[in-house]
Order: structure tokens, then C-alpha cells, then sequence
């Protein structure tokens, strides 16, 4: 008794003329692709989770007016020090001047009052002022060690059990994290809640971007980086504007809550599976997903995609745990080729970082309202993504490296070592700011894009994660750098990011130009032994 080798298909010839020469033109051929732009849209969409957990550190942990209360010192009379955060306590002499200094005391409560930009805030809930000023440096470290973890673990796990669950649970997670960051009673539970905050929300966006990418065509990835900025800039405008709004950071904490269960919904919904990581993990399921466009045009199911199911699907779910062993991790690793580039991206990941937040260092030294900040922010993410459309309609990933890493390393640089001493002066580093943004937004989306289009799709996520996750690495100690750079010359910081990223553009010509390449899905090609096939119907 013969057994089905792979997918019910009806019976054709043994060789028939192949049409099809890759994963891409099946999708092509593919009668119906409404289902594609619906899934480009909705994983792009779950950016706008981002902006609010990436802006709290200035938007929800805004600085408030505070006057210390100070106990009654029994036969003391209390003098405040400048700082408000200590009493002095002198004895008690009366109809003398005569008086000695005898303890400080620490103050422990507060009273606060609505400031300019903020009523309430994260430092009132957990008195981050004097003494507790630290926890504002450690909520921006813990948020950025989570996210640094979340890229190594959740982009393996989405390659492991696939991108629409993936995407879709840490939605649900990272909502439930900053939903326990509102109710927190101590900062232990916040910090524990913003670490989680942190994890979730990279994996979102390393995995929704990569996700996004596997579905769109060969010839329109650079389209879906814009798309993706695009949302990330609303993200901004949304969150800095229901901040202004409201002016206290509960209300700013569940307007960004909404903003994960938005893209939430329409993915469990209306979300397809990503098909080229059915074609490598799940064959089956794969075929499955392709014969059910053909249902309502029978007609188009040609011969030529019958071949090209047969020679890549299994009929059981036995067959797909065998076909899966054909390319593991290990492979990945012992490819000279891709471990090759991977060595340079993760130079290029660093540096993109380091000139990010030098030149977001730059913009702050001007002390802007956090508001107008994170909107000039959303802006540039604008301009940004017009300028990387404009560039990837005529250059390929070299150029693009190159021109965006020369330029915003030479801008941020310049922003850092101009003194500010007249209007023109001034003027010229506001120009660099803004021109330094641009052209690191363009560097970041290439960056991204290039090294997806490098991995294959069995581990895209995770090796994308790794690549991405170098640069965190450095963006960690940014806050110890910029320490230690003021205690010596201020400048020092950008001009050494900036200076860096001028040297790593020209290392661009190293690493294999993939824009015009279609995206790998597997490194070793095994094929698996097939019995003929029988005469059987869709």
C-alpha cells in the first residue's frame, strides 16, 4: 500500500515546465491579497503601543513643586536648608542670638503642588525626590534591561510558536504590565511592572517589524519601514498630547493602554500567520493556508503551483517535525557568510544608539516642555520616514548605510562642540538637531531592514533580535558615559558617538547589499524522499 507523500493535490505530471522559482511567486499568484495589506497594516500598528512606555521616563515621571513637612522638634527651632529636602536643627535659646547647631534631620513627607506642565505624577506616588531622586535613573535603567533581555527571548520564542501568537501575547502582557503600573502601591511592584513594561514592548517592536517585512514584496520593504515610522510618530503625537491633556500620568497610563488593545483586537481578528514561517515551520499548515485561496477560483489553481506545494509540503504533521530539523540554529551558526555580516551589523547596531541618544542629547540641552519635545519628536519620525522613502527609491542598503551613518554622526558631533554663545550658534545646533534625527531615523530603518533580509526566516526573529539587542547593550551605559564625560568636557559625549559613527559608515562595503535579494527562508536545503503521488482531489 502506497503512502501520500505531501499535500492532496490531484495528479500531475512528474516534471511539469516550473513556473514558480521561489516562495514569492507563489504569494504573488496568490488570488486574492487583501489579506496581505490587512496584515501589513495590523502588525504595523502595534507600534503605537511603543510611544507611551518610550516616552514615560519625561511624560509620566514629570518634575512637581514639593515643600517639605518637617515634625515639631520638641525645645528646637527648625531652619530649612536651601536644597528642601533637610532641617537643621539649632537649640532653642531664648532673647539670645547665641545659638548652637546641633543635628540635620532628612525630610520624609511632602506636600505637592500642581506644577506648569504636571498635577500628578509617578515622583509624588513614590516621593522620587532628595534623597529617593535615584529611582528615576533606575526606572529608565530597569526599563531598558528588560527590553534588552525581551530581544534576546520573546524573538526566539516567536520563532519557535510563530508570529501571530507571539505578537498577540505580548500585546495582551505588556498592557497587563503597564495596567499594574498604575495600580502599584510601592515602587518595588512598579519597578517589577515597568521592567515587563520594558521586555514586552522591544519584543513588539523587533517582532511586529520583522513580521511585517515577511509579508510585504520584495520590492516594497522599504515601504513598510516607512509605514512602521509612521506609526511610531502618531505613537508620539498621541501620547505627548493626551500628557498635555490631562497633566497626570494615570489617565496618560491608560490612554497607552488602549494603544496596545487597539492593534490587539485586529490582529486576533483580522491577523494572518506570517506565510513564509509556515512554509519553514508548519508545510502542512502552509498548504492548508494556500488551497484556501483557491476556493472560491478553483480555475487558478494551476499546475504550476500544485508542483511547487508538492515539492515543499507534507501531508502529515509527522513529516513537518523532520523537515524542521533540516535547518537549526546550529547551521546558522557554523554560516561563515551570515556570521560574517552579522559581526558588522552588530557594529552598526551599536553605533546607531550611541548617535540616537547623543542627539537626543543634544535637543536636550535646550530644556524643552516635554510636550513640544516629544512633538518636535514625532515630527522629525515624519520627515524621517519621507526622506528614507525618497532615499530607498533610488539607492540600495550600502549608500543608504553610508550617507545616513556619515551625516548624523558628523551632525551630532557638531550639535555637541558648538558653544552656545549667540543666536547664530544656537540657530545652527537647533538645524543639527533636527537634520542629525533625521538621517538616525534613516540609518535605524535601514539598519533594521538590512539585517531581516540577511537572516533567514527560521531564525530571522531571533538573529534580528540578537543584532539589535548589541546596541542596547550600549545604550545601558549612556547614563554612566554622560556621567563621567561632564565631570571632564561636556561635548566629549556626542563628539565621541558622532566620531564613531563617521568611522563605522565606510564598513558598509563588507556586508553583502541584499535590497534587490528576495528574503531567505531557509540555510540548508535538505530534500526529503517522496513516494509518487496518487490520484487525489483538492
Amino acid at each position: 500500500m502506497k503512502r501520500r507523500s505531501i499535500c492532496q493535490l490531484q495528479h500531475i505530471p512528474r516534471h511539469p515546465m516550473k513556473e514558480l522559482n521561489s516562495l514569492e511567486d507563489l504569494i504573488k499568484k496568490l488570488p486574492n491579497q487583501k489579506w496581505q495589506i490587512v496584515s501589513i497594516i495590523l502588525y504595523s500598528s502595534t507600534i503605537l503601543s511603543v510611544g507611551g512606555s518610550f516616552s514615560f521616563n519625561d511624560l509620566g515621571l514629570g518634575d512637581l513643586k514639593y515643600k517639605c513637612i518637617f515634625p515639631n522638634f520638641t525645645n528646637y527651632s527648625v531652619k530649612i536648608s536651601i536644597n528642601q529636602c533637610e532641617a537643621k536643627l539649632y537649640e532653642n535659646v531664648s532673647l539670645s542670638t547665641n545659638t548652637s547647631y546641633i543635628s540635620t534631620k532628612s525630610c520624609k513627607s511632602f506636600i505637592y503642588s500642581p506644577g506648569e506642565i504636571f498635577e500628578t505624577s509617578a515622583i509624588s506616588r513614590f516621593n522620587a525626590i532628595c534623597e529617593n531622586k535615584f529611582l528615576i535613573k533606575f526606572d529608565l535603567f530597569i526599563y531598558l534591561l528588560g527590553g534588552l533581555l525581551a530581544l534576546f527571548s520573546l524573538s526566539h520564542l516567536a520563532d519557535l510558536f510563530g508570529r501571530k501568537k507571539s505578537v498577540s501575547a505580548m500585546l495582551l502582557f505588556g498592557a497587563m504590565a503597564e495596567l499594574g503600573m498604575t495600580i502599584s502601591p510601592t515602587f518595588v511592584v512598579f519597578a517589577f511592572c515597568r521592567f515587563f513594561n520594558g521586555y514586552f514592548v522591544s519584543g513588539i517592536y523587533q517582532v511586529s517589524f520583522t513580521t511585517a517585512l515577511e509579508f510585504a514584496p520584495n520590492t516594497s520593504r522599504d515601504s513598510i519601514a516607512v509605514l512602521i515610522f509612521l506609526f511610531f510618530s502618531l505613537s508620539l503625537f498621541i501620547n505627548a498630547f493626551s500628557s498635555w491633556l490631562f497633566r497626570k500620568w494615570i489617565p496618560f497610563l491608560i490612554v497607552s493602554i488602549i494603544l496596545y488593545c487597539i492593534p490587539l483586537l485586529g490582529i486576533l481578528m483580522f491577523g494572518k500567520e506570517s506565510p513564509r514561517w509556515l512554509y519553514v515551520k508548519k508545510p502542512y499548515e502552509f498548504s492548508k493556508f494556500v488551497q484556501k485561496q483557491f476556493k472560491s477560483n478553483p480555475e487558478l489553481f494551476s499546475t504550476d503551483i500544485q508542483f511547487f506545494l508538492k515539492e515543499n509540503c507534507t501531508t502529515t504533521k509527522f513529516k513537518e517535525k523532520q523537515l524542521d530539523n533540516t535547518d537549526t540554529l546550529l547551521s546558522v551558526l557554523r554560516n561563515k557568510k551570515i556570521m560574517f555580516n552579522m559581526f558588522f551589523l552588530v557594529s552598526f547596531a551599536i553605533s546607531t544608539y550611541l548617535v540616537y541618544y547623543g542627539i537626543l542629547f543634544g535637543a536636550s540641552v535646550f530644556e524643552l516642555n516635554p510636550h513640544i519635545y516629544y512633538a518636535f519628536l514625532g515630527i522629525a519620525e515624519i520627515l524621517g520616514s519621507v526622506l528614507i522613502f525618497v532615499m530607498s527609491r533610488f539607492l540600495s542598503r550600502r549608500p543608504i548605510h553610508f550617507i545616513s551613518f556619515f551625516f548624523s554622526g558628523l551632525l551630532c558631533a557638531i550639535a555637541g562642540i558648538i558653544p552656545k554663545s549667540n543666536i547664530w550658534c544656537i540657530s545652527f545646533i537647533y538645524f543639527s538637531v533636527v537634520m542629525g534625527k533625521l538621517f538616525s531615523t534613516v540609518s535605524f530603518a535601514n539598519h533594521f531592514v538590512w539585517a531581516s533580509e540577511l537572516y533567514p526566516t527560521s531564525h530571522r526573529s531571533l538573529l534580528t533580535g540578537v543584532t539589535i539587542s548589541s546596541g542596547r547593550i550600549a545604550v545601558l551605559s549612556i547614563p554612566y558615559i554622560k556621567f563621567l564625560t561632564e565631570e571632564i568636557w561636556q561635548p566629549l559625549l556626542p563628539l565621541c558617538f558622532g566620531g564613531s559613527a563617521v568611522i563605522i559608515s565606510f564598513l558598509c562595503i563588507f556586508v553583502q547589499d541584499s535590497k534587490k535579494l528576495e528574503l531567505m527562508d531557509k540555510i540548508v536545503q535538505t530534500p526529503v524522499e517522496l513516494d509518487d503521488v496518487g490520484d487525489t482531489n483538492i
